[in-house]
């Protein structure tokens, strides 16, 4: 067994943990990015889609014009 794993058995305290932290973080960057494009892209449609809808039917759905955008993020009223 290497000396360092009789050392550190668990892992902690080895120098690398904080650059491994930081390399995970990146890895992960592009993935966030992506899933906040994505969800912008939803609101958007569920926005524009709500706007060309007469007020009647906005009102069929318990909505108005002034609660479309908050509706669309939040997904309720």
């Amino acid at each position: 067994m290497p000396s360092v794993a009789l050392q550190f058995p668990s892992g902690r305290g080895s120098r690398g943990s904080g650059l491994s932290r930081f390399a995970r973080s990146v890895v992960r960057l592009p993935d966030l990015v992506v899933s906040a494009i994505v969800e912008a892209r939803q609101i958007a449609t569920t926005c524009h889609e709500l706007s060309r809808m007469s007020d009647a039917e906005l009102r069929k759905r318990g909505l108005t014009r002034g609660t479309i955008v908050r509706f669309a993020v939040l997904g309720r009223v």
